[in-house]
This record gives C-alpha cells, sequence and structure tokens, in this order.
C-alpha cells in the first residue's frame, strides 16, 4: 500500500496450538506481509530494504475462529513519511507500532500479491526471519 490509511482484514480458523503461515503479502524491493508465526499475529513492512518495521501481537492467537486486523495511519505529509499501526484480534489490540517511512509510490515489478487462498504463489517480499516463508494456512 503506498502512503495511505488502509486496513486488511482476514477471518480463519485456529486448530493448532501453534499454526504457521503467509496471510497476505505484497511486494517486490518493498512491500508488506502479514502473517502468523509459531502461533502469534505478525505484521512487517520492508521500506526497500532499508528499514523494516515489526508487530508481534503481544499474546497467541486463541482457538477457534479469529478475525485478525492491520490497520494503518498515515500520519506524515512527506514524501515517504510514515504513520502509525496496529493489530486487532478478535476487536482486541494486541500490538501497536510506529511506522517511520512508507513506500511512497507504487512497489517496483516484479510485485506479487499473495494470499492464504493461493498457497502455491510464492512471495517475493522478504521478512527479518530467513526461515519464514509462504504457507498453506491450512498446515
Amino acid at each position: 500500500m503506498k502512503a495511505r490509511s488502509y486496513r486488511i482484514t482476514a477471518e480463519f480458523q485456529v486448530t493448532s496450538d501453534k499454526p504457521q503461515g503467509v496471510i497476505v503479502a505484497e511486494g517486490g524491493s518493498a512491500g508488506y506481509t502479514m502473517f502468523v508465526k509459531d502461533g502469534y499475529l505478525m505484521y512487517e513492512s520492508n521500506f526497500f530494504g532499508k528499514e523494516r518495521d515489526v508487530i508481534k501481537s503481544d499474546k497467541p492467537l486463541p482457538q477457534g475462529k479469529v478475525t485478525a486486523v492491520f490497520e494503518y495511519t498515515q500520519e506524515s505529509k512527506e514524501y515517504g513519511g510514515g504513520g502509525s499501526a496496529w493489530l486487532t484480534v478478535n476487536g482486541e489490540k494486541v500490538g501497536e507500532a510506529k511506522f517511520a517511512h512508507v513506500p511512497p509510490g507504487r512497489y517496483s515489478a516484479p510485485r506479487v500479491l499473495t494470499s492464504a487462498k493461493t498457497p502455491e504463489r510464492r512471495c517475493r517480499l522478504s521478512t527479518k526471519d530467513p526461515s519464514l516463508s509462504p504457507r498453506s494456512w491450512n498446515r
């Protein structure tokens, strides 16, 4: 998403103690990913490999139906300036952060949008943790 406020909402079932997988990711040389690792909801923003902002929920996801939301509010009017972001799970805020910078325009080509409904696609967005790769949510 380029330098504007937005929200990502995902609804899914948690059936294991430590679910893992990519919920949605988009990127090339810059981008974002919303994912679950070791049972915790996470979001990472990559500012062209120069900065990475990560939010991790302060508690693991509950069993059963989950509504996970990432919300970002653009606050800076500067080119590439940032804003505030937070995660909620079932309506409860579970993490927040300030992003100093966000991509001001389109990501570089080629860019890929991957979601849990298309696990066969591979995400070109890297994360701070190289062990994390796109996985099917149903694992």
